[in-house]
């Protein structure tokens, strides 16, 4: 990141902030889209509003295809309530 980038990413930081702390912040819906598991079933996906790059999804893979930042998000720990 450039000098002039992380000054514009901490005035947005700032400008959000702001707004949040003075409730005239309102988040972008998520799209909810469904995608086929390599068992055939759909599973949900929420995806959020201002996605800049096109996912593709492979259901054999289980993971987005050419998309490495996009699949490190799908693998987080469960929280200790969670039961599968």
């Amino acid at each position: 990141m450039t000098g002039g980038e992380k000054v514009a990413t901490e005035d947005r930081l700032w400008d959000l902030l702001t707004r949040v702390h003075g409730g005239s912040y309102r988040a972008q819906p998520s799209k909810r889209a469904y995608i086929r598991k390599a068992n055939g079933q759909q599973r949900p996906l929420g995806i959020a509003a201002r996605l800049e790059a096109k996912l593709k999804w492979d259901p054999k893979e289980e993971k987005f295809a050419g998309n490495d930042e996009a699949n490190k998000r799908l693998t987080r720990p469960l929280y200790n309530g969670c039961i599968l």
